[in-house]
């Protein structure tokens, strides 16, 4: 049957399937028409599955090109219009810097705070929170040693240095008698308070240290993402070379230089403080001192034991004796009780130290030196600025730019065309789905012809036919063709029998290589789109 026409061909398949046991099947279940018929359906009814993410596909194509045609900006060919193409950028970029110190994360360009990039690009939440586990590291960590009651235990993990206050006051009575001067036995020198403090404030200086990197480095990558989100490749480098990073330079040493204006207080000099909190804070230790000895003293007269469970008492209680008891003792060793009471001096300096530097580094540092003012580093001002030299080798365009512009602005075409023919599939599919369901469950009751109705609906697409296959050709310039490559596979193929003349069949999907007169020759049945 190579050589038979496709006429011929379907006649002497009808005549096969006309006599013997063939006729007592149906008639739309045999042969090559009934068989195309029952394709083109299956074929129609996957291509309706996937036409919605197709559809999503697209319009996501769509955004991303005018994303990207947005950062690449327009044409610069003229000194003019590359410094116009800067102030745009700097503006843009201002705004950008300005919302994320600001805390006010509206623009799309923040995207989700649950990805990295989106929590990386929110600088206001990230300094915030830096600054609540520095003041959080520096009150727990901060302590050149914790000095802690002689009952207690040290607890197990606990990494740091720890000192029993009775042997914290053998230190402080070592120091005093290094540095007595002309106090009176009982006594202290005033400024063995700051000799003690500068000792226990020792690593303060590495933890901020630390802090000013971490600032610095969300300060570094909230610029970098938005700038490189404002323009191309090219052009962010020359603005991060020739503007951020100097003024970036500059804002750094203006924050190590305050830094250590606000160490330099509690490294230095005397102690001095005129916070009520001090003498607040002495009285407070003073008397929880004080009731620990009362209640140490109540459980050695009943012949309690260390613990704080409950003290059954019956027995007859000498009120004088228990009065004796609990009477105010002395300390018989006169340099012991100084040290005590400069101990006490300095762990309540120290709470108020700890406070003042806390507020100092929050605000004088980090606000002033490196976030206020912000929108001032790449302003439209500076970027007049510039020089006519500086300006050509910062926003002038390279021809890898230039060809990015141009396939873009291809595939953003290509892809606008699709979408509309894909709506308008999408449309004739909602019709007939309303046809289709109207005609399965007519009036009277009864059934409608399947074969009948496929054929109808084969009818409705024809007229999309050609045109939902046309944007599927091969483009002939380089652009379009890389463009065709990025798309999804078609999902209204036109399946198309090539080669009629015998009973081997090739199927051509799209039919776009296959000229006018072979596809009305061999076109068949078309396939329909629901």
């Amino acid at each position: 049957m190579r050589d038979h026409s496709p006429e011929q061909r379907d006649q002497e398949e009808k005549d096969f399937f006309s006599c013997g046991i063939w006729t007592s099947l149906p008639a739309d279940i045999h042969g090559i028409g009934p068989l195309k018929l029952r394709l083109s359906n299956v074929l129609r009814k996957q291509i309706v599955s996937v036409l919605p993410s197709l559809i999503e596909d697209f319009e996501q194509g769509i955004k991303d090109c005018n994303v990207r045609l947005n950062r690449l900006g327009d044409t610069r060919g003229t000194l003019q219009e590359q410094r116009q193409y800067l102030i745009q950028i700097s503006q843009r970029v201002s705004a950008l810097v300005k919302a994320a110190v600001d805390g006010v994360y509206v623009d799309e360009y923040f995207g989700d705070p649950m990805t990295p990039k989106g929590e990386s690009r929110r600088l206001r939440a990230i300094i915030q929170d830096l600054l609540l586990r520095f003041a959080e590291d520096l009150r727990r960590n901060g302590q050149h040693q914790k000095i802690i009651p002689d009952s207690d235990e040290v607890a197990d993990g606990y990494v740091g240095r720890i000192i029993y206050h009775s042997d914290y006051l053998d230190h402080v009575r070592d120091l005093m008698r290094r540095t007595r001067g002309r106090e009176l036995p009982g006594t202290f020198n005033p400024l063995i308070i700051k000799d003690l403090f500068v000792e226990q404030a020792n690593p303060w200086k590495a933890l901020i240290d630390r802090y000013c990197r971490d600032v610095l480095d969300a300060f570094k990558t909230s610029l970098e993402s938005a700038i490189n989100t404002a323009t191309d490749s090219k052009t962010a480098e020359g603005l991060l070379q020739e503007l951020l990073y100097p003024a970036m330079e500059k804002r750094t040493s203006l924050l190590h230089t305050k830094v250590m204006e606000v160490l330099e207080p509690h490294q230095r000099g005397h102690a001095i403080t005129y916070n009520h909190y001090f003498t607040e804070t002495i009285q407070k230790a003073r008397k929880e001192h004080e009731e620990k000895e009362q209640a140490r003293r109540v459980r050695d007269f009943f012949g309690a034991g260390p613990s704080e469970d409950p003290i059954h008492v019956n027995q007859l209680i000498s009120v004088s004796q228990l009065v004796g008891s609990l009477g105010i003792s002395t300390e018989a060793d006169m340099d012991r009780y100084a040290c005590s009471e400069a101990t006490c001096c300095m762990e309540a300096y120290y709470k108020v130290a700890m406070k003042v530097l806390v507020d100092n580094f929050s605000v004088l540092a980090v606000e002033k030196c490196m976030l206020s003012n912000v929108g001032d580093i790449l302003s439209p001002d500076i970027v007049m600025r510039l020089g006519d030299d500086s300006v050509s080798a910062i926003a002038a365009e390279s021809e890898s730019s230039m060809l990015e512009r141009q396939r873009t602005t291809e595939k953003l075409k290509t892809l606008q065309e699709g979408l509309m023919t894909l709506n308008r599939f999408n449309r004739l599919r909602s019709a007939v789905d309303a046809d289709e369901q109207s005609v399965a469950t007519p009036e009277d009751g009864t059934p409608s012809d399947e074969g009948s109705e496929d054929e109808r609906i084969n009818e409705d697409v024809m007229n999309e036919e050609n045109e939902a296959a046309s944007i599927w050709d091969e483009p002939e310039e380089v652009g379009a063709i890389e463009i065709a490559h990025e798309l999804p596979p078609p999902p209204f193929e036109q399946l198309v029998p090539l080669n009629e003349g015998n009973n081997s069949f090739d199927w051509n999907f799209g039919g776009a290589s296959n000229s006018k007169k072979s596809k009305k020759k061999s076109r068949g049945i078309p396939v329909g789109v629901d």
